[in-house]
């Protein structure tokens, strides 16, 4: 017996009906749900690190641009749902036309290919940042080496499943003949969760060494250990991907796996923005009414301070080190053989690209250079800046 559309409840006399009725042959309410909500949130998400990395930090760099990037693919991914969506998709089989059926089939496999790029501009964004983190070879290579294996997992799982058994048409799968397609999504999502726990390792990798509290270690930590939750959807949408939950009505029952899908996604691009949130809230605290400053003197005078300072070994030899910013300001590190307390774990580059050795600064000129500055053993940063008023 042929299922029916559920009936709308008639509405109240001045108000219209409601926009869609979830029930047991209609889940379609449920997708647009998610797919609105996820969206949303991932808009505030990138414009939260587009606020941090241009007004409070000055420091946008190529892990930023990727993101907003991968915030365009999750809207384009987001439009064939809803495309999707306006066809049938969602509701039982039975209430679907041919025509419409054709044109569901063809939107989910282009979301399918966007979902991969999407997944794949997050991780690559995570990576990128590691690099931003660190000056150290060996963490910058590990960085890059996920980097290369996620790029590789995106380029073959798009060919798989772009390429199904039907090359005139690819996107026909509800008949079931595709019998491998199940196969392919289990091997896309081994590595998927491979990946995603290794981006994980890289940050356990990169404060190990550093002579810190734990507790400050934990928060650099904790920060990407949200990523891991990735596993959690990816799970369940393989579970509801497979043909034996879907194979009776593939419209009606693949609509739990789409509502992983953008689950899954905007979680992803989400995710990639949690390190940014201490910049931010920090930025929009107010004290008194009055907002924060968040700017270095120099700002407040028509300059910019670009600061930054990688994370070092703790037990590095005696050095000095220049830094020259995109104005004119040069500083001297020095760095003393024993052990170094970090001071700064959240600095101008948004999370933990400002571990510094103590330090102490100040403005000088030639004429005013103190006698103990000269011959001490402290940790000094001479710091020069040249203006120019025109």
């Amino acid at each position: 017996m042929s299922a029916q559309p559920s009936a709308v409840p008639p509405a109240i006399p001045g108000q219209a009906p409601p926009f869609a009725i979830i029930s047991s042959t209609d889940q379609s309410g449920l997708v647009i749900l998610a797919a609105a909500v996820g969206m949303s949130f991932v808009f505030v998400a990138s414009l939260i690190r587009w606020y941090v990395r241009r007004e409070v930090s000055n420091s946008f760099a190529r892990d930023d641009a990727v993101i907003m990037i991968a915030t365009i693919f999750s809207v384009l991914q987001t439009i064939t749902v809803f495309l999707s969506i306006t066809h049938g998709f969602g509701k039982s089989i039975d209430v679907i036309g041919p025509n419409d059926l054709a044109s569901i089939q063809k939107a989910q496999y282009a979301d399918d290919i966007l979902y991969i790029i999407t997944l794949w501009l997050t991780k690559s964004s995570a990576a990128l940042l590691f690099t931003r983190l660190t000056p150290s070879r060996n963490h910058v290579f590990a960085a890059k080496a996920v980097l290369a294996i996620s790029t590789v997992w995106a380029v073959v799982s798009i060919f798989m499943i772009a390429l199904r058994c039907q090359l005139s048409t690819p996107w026909m799968d509800y008949d079931g003949q595709c019998s491998n397609l199940f196969l392919r999504w289990q091997i896309i999502s081994a590595v998927d969760i491979t990946t995603e726990i290794a981006l994980f390792a890289v940050a356990v990798y990169i404060v190990q060494g550093l002579q810190m509290p734990l507790l400050r270690k934990g928060t650099v930590v904790l920060a990407f250990t949200f990523r891991l939750l990735l596993i959690i959807p990816i799970a369940f949408r393989l579970h509801y991907i497979n043909p034996i939950v879907w194979v009776a009505d593939p419209p009606l029952h693949l609509s739990t796996a789409t509502l992983l899908t953008q689950v899954e996604m905007n979680y992803g691009i989400i995710a990639a923005t949690i390190p940014c949130l201490r910049p931010f809230m920090k930025a929009t605290t107010t004290n008194f009414g009055a907002a924060a400053n968040t700017q270095s003197p120099n700002a407040s005078n028509g300059l910019k301070s670009h600061e930054h300072y990688g994370l070092s070994s703790a037990t590095s030899n005696s050095r000095s080190q220049t830094f020259r910013s995109g104005n004119t300001e040069n500083r001297t590190v020095g760095v003393s053989e024993g052990p170094v307390d970090i001071q700064k774990m959240y600095t101008s580059e948004g999370f933990g690209n400002g571990a510094t050795v103590t330090q102490c600064e100040r403005h000088v000129r030639p004429d005013q250079q103190s006698v103990e500055s000269f011959g001490s053993e402290q940790i000094i940063i001479k710091r020069a800046v040249d203006v120019t008023v025109e």
